[in-house]
């Protein structure tokens, strides 16, 4: 990352995203998910950030999750911090040093949720592989008509990034780079442009600057 900062592919054109919950695929089988408590949540970030306040991180997760209607359990804090720590943030960060450097990013969140273990899975990692491909099953990704309209418009606004450096397409519509507003498109049941989804969680692990893997 220090070197996509310091310009080494100021050249290169990129689509960099994330899916919504990705830490779901490696947690949803273990018994912890299901299980963690607020004293075990707490012992896992101290590990995570040492010596840093992390309190009002999970409470601002916790706020925002309530607000939206998702649920809140430490585990499902979990699985969101983690996502973002691992996957969001990073992603975030590339999209953000190229722009800088003064070349066209373009930043995603894939929302799409897999029915997969009674929806246990969520949008978890991989899951969006079998719609950029046109693979997609019915276990894994679904069934219903929304499926192939939506692997459709992925296909689509791929193909045309290969072929032209910009995604935007007649299916998907017009995807803005990534800029100061932080324009964001979340490709799911609707694919919608916005701008700054989940800024105030952004916010809160931006402050803890460098964390360790919480796992």
């Amino acid at each position: 990352m220090d070197l996509i900062k310091a310009g080494s592919g100021k050249e290169v054109i990129i689509m960099v995203g994330s899916n919504l919950e990705e830490w779901k695929l490696f947690i949803s089988g273990h018994p912890e998910y299901r299980t963690i408590d607020e004293a075990r949540l707490s012992q896992i970030f101290q590990k995570a950030a040492p010596g840093k306040e992390i309190s009002s991180v999970v409470d601002i997760y916790r706020r925002n999750r309530i607000s939206r209607g998702e649920p809140a359990t430490p585990g499902d804090l979990y699985m969101a911090i983690q996502t973002d720590l691992g996957f969001r943030l990073p992603a975030i960060r590339m999209a953000e040093s190229q722009y800088k450097n003064g070349q066209s990013a373009y930043h995603y969140i894939f929302t799409w949720k897999s029915p997969a273990l009674k929806g246990l899975m969520g949008s978890c990692h991989l899951l969006e592989i079998g719609f950029v491909f046109g693979t997609y099953d019915s276990e894994f990704c679904g069934s219903d008509p929304a499926v192939k309209i939506l692997s459709s418009k992925i296909q689509d606004t791929w193909t045309a990034f290969a072929r032209t450096g910009n995604p935007s397409c007649q299916s998907l519509g017009n995807w803005p780079a990534y800029g100061e507003k932080r324009t964001t498109i979340m490709l799911g049941r609707e694919c919608l442009v916005t701008d700054a989804p989940f800024e105030e969680e952004r916010q809160a692990l931006e402050v803890l600057g460098e964390t360790r893997p919480l796992v």
